[in-house]
């Protein structure tokens, strides 16, 4: 079955422009989509989304494509390329910064992800916009790293947890800093992955592996192109679980087009089963395959396949990497509802309902984003329930009576539900 039957013709169109270079039959395609009855704001809403405005900008403003947009939808693609290059050109102006402090304090710093790919495999940096600047140094020069950004004027972005949360018993980089009045974000790692996800990544051979590169017109290491792509794998799917949207996935796809015949197959495998992160990859590599055209040699995914292996798992990785869900989208099913229809035992189903409706006190607490000392939880824990009962069982009594849409609400939330477990480390 072809991949892209169930894919809306905006989403066909943005996964043609999601790609550096164009083949003949790409533009035919792009022209002959062009020309349909398109929801021209929904493409560029999407590319917004999936972090592609700029690479999408490229793509459509080709002359020879005639593609003809309304004067509206041209002018929001505009505005977000404008503002992806003004923000890479920050980036680019505080990642050199940054280098030379390290430096000078002799710390070497690694670029990873997005702004060691912008610069070393895209022809244009600003074809491949960033969230945040990650680097990896060694954990012995992590403590002076921190300083220097302090002292550069870098403050502690402890929105999600408290500076002090980041451990390297819990987590493989520093507390996330930003530079107030600009949009650059910084993460120092000293680790690919948390040290309790279970991926033993030799963190010092990914030194002694790394190979030289330029970023913001410095010399620096970085990753060995077969060490990055497993990387982005990881990233995109224990990390992100594929919320991240289509950008991920263009940055496999396009290292794989860059390195092509230089890329080392037999060590991407193996390298990939001593990580542990063989499905991972493998699910991705099928991803950027049959989206993105991603030129995988015949014979790599097998050795990577999991036993048994479920093809439903691409489907519903599929769709959620199109969704390109943010934090805060409104859920129609919650997650305990649908771990509540997918209990096999009675036990399980009750247990799942019981703390659905009456967390712990510190869970209730963040959910009212409340003191856990105050007494109004306990108002909140009586009206709870009833909150619970309003929000859904109008999807759960119509998915009982037949409503189409309500059962497709519960088995989206489901097929999620799997996924996740299927993605979860262990």
């Amino acid at each position: 079955m072809n991949p892209l039957n169930s894919v809306s013709a905006e989403d066909r169109l943005l996964l043609l422009c999601a790609r550096v270079a164009l083949e003949p039959a790409q533009e035919q395609a792009i022209h002959h989509l062009a020309g349909r009855d398109l929801d021209w704001d929904r493409v560029v809403t999407r590319a917004i989304r999936h972090g592609l405005p700029t690479l999408v900008h490229h793509q459509l403003r080709r002359p020879d494509l005639g593609v003809k947009m309304p004067a509206g939808a041209w002018r929001m693609l505009e505005e977000a390329n404008r503002l992806g290059i003004l923000l890479t050109t920050l980036q680019q102006i505080e990642g050199g910064r940054l280098l030379d402090a390290w430096r000078a304090a002799g710390i070497e710093a690694m670029p990873l992800k997005g702004l060691a790919l912008r610069e070393s495999i895209f022809p244009d940096p600003t074809l491949r916009l960033c969230g945040d600047l990650d680097f990896l140094v060694r954990p012995a020069d992590v403590e002076q790293a921190e300083e220097i950004l302090l002292h550069l004027g870098y403050r502690p972005d402890e929105g999600y947890a408290p500076r002090d949360w980041y451990r390297p018993e819990r987590i493989h980089h520093l507390v996330p800093y930003h530079l107030p009045g600009r949009r650059v974000q910084v993460e120092v790692h000293w680790d690919l992955m948390p040290p309790n996800d279970g991926f033993p990544i030799p963190v010092e051979a990914l030194w002694q592996r790394a190979t030289a590169g330029q970023v913001a017109g410095r010399p620096v290491r970085l990753l060995a192109p077969e060490d990055l792509l497993i990387h982005l794998s990881l990233h995109a799917t224990v990390h992100h679980r594929f919320d991240a949207g289509l950008r991920p996935l263009v940055d496999q796809a396009e290292l794989l087009r860059f390195f092509a015949a230089r890329l080392d197959w037999q060590k991407v495998i193996a390298r990939a089963a001593g990580w542990k992160a063989s499905r991972y990859l493998y699910l991705t590599l099928r991803l950027a395959h049959d989206l993105l055209d991603a030129p995988v040699p015949d014979g790599a995914l097998e050795p990577m396949r999991p036993p048994a292996f479920d093809e439903e798992v691409v489907a519903f990785a599929q769709r959620r990497l199109l969704a390109a869900r943010r934090p805060g989208d409104p859920e129609p099913v919650s997650e305990n509802l649908a771990r509540f229809l997918l209990g096999r035992r009675e036990q399980g189903r009750l247990r799942t309902f019981w703390t659905s409706l009456f967390p712990s006190r510190e869970r209730m607490a963040f959910l009212y984003d409340l003191p856990p000392g105050s007494p109004r939880l306990y108002a909140c824990y009586l009206l709870r329930p009833f909150r619970l009962l309003g929000r859904y069982l109008p999807v759960l009594a119509g998915a009982i009576l037949g409503n189409e849409q309500s059962s497709e609400k519960i088995e989206c939330k489901k097929q999620e539900l799997l996924l996740d477990r299927w993605l979860a480390p262990g």
